[in-house]
């Protein structure tokens, strides 16, 4: 019988994480489906690296382009459009639209994985937007650190900094909000 030595049986980590090519994400589409979490949670995981080179992998293989935390906190020039998808929603659904300074709409989610989950954001910017993709800690980092100021009824703020604006919701566009939400809650409850 042949005994290997004691150092050939233990593998230490690999020094570079692992590239997220079809095969992996087969193999990690699979454990999702065994393990009942979402392919970005086993995919997390799986990942031995850090957050953000998952991020910039998945940002090439989506052909997003990636967001950091520095730029989901406004230091970029880009805010939220809380007037779009209000907070409490996008604290739900991990994901928010940004305005730059010319008004120009992106959204920004965790997950690549789930197309609906992009429909609806367009939805919710009243047309097509750029997608961004951001760590899911980071994105739930900057959405918890926004909060509606102390006795206003409209506008956010980041937790300490300065005010930003926000346009009064008509009820008409609630309504279009809400009925698209229900909307996307039937497609994925018929997918389950």
């Amino acid at each position: 019988m042949f005994l290997y030595p004691a150092h050939a049986v233990s593998h230490p980590p690999p020094s570079k994480p692992y590239g997220v090519d079809q095969a992996h994400l087969r193999r990690v589409r699979n454990l999702a489906r065994e393990s009942g979490r979402s392919v970005l949670a086993e995919l997390e995981h799986q990942h031995n690296g850090t957050p953000e080179e998952l991020v910039q992998q998945l940002a090439v293989m989506f052909g997003m382009t990636a967001i950091d935390l520095s730029a989901l906190s406004g230091r970029s020039g880009l805010t939220p459009a809380f007037d779009l998808l209000p907070l409490p929603l996008a604290q739900q659904w991990n994901c928010m639209l940004l305005r730059d300074a010319d008004g120009i709409l992106s959204g920004v989610l965790a997950d690549p994985f789930d197309p609906d989950l992009q429909l609806w954001l367009n939805n919710q910017a009243h047309g097509t937007v750029l997608m961004r993709i951001a760590s899911s800690a980071d994105l739930r980092t900057c959405l918890t650190t926004w909060a509606p100021p102390e006795g206003s009824g409209s506008g956010y703020a980041p937790t300490g900094s300065a005010m930003v604006t926000r346009q009064p919701a008509d009820e008409e566009a609630t309504e279009q909000m809400l009925v698209a939400t229900r909307e996307l809650l039937k497609r994925v409850m018929r997918r389950s």
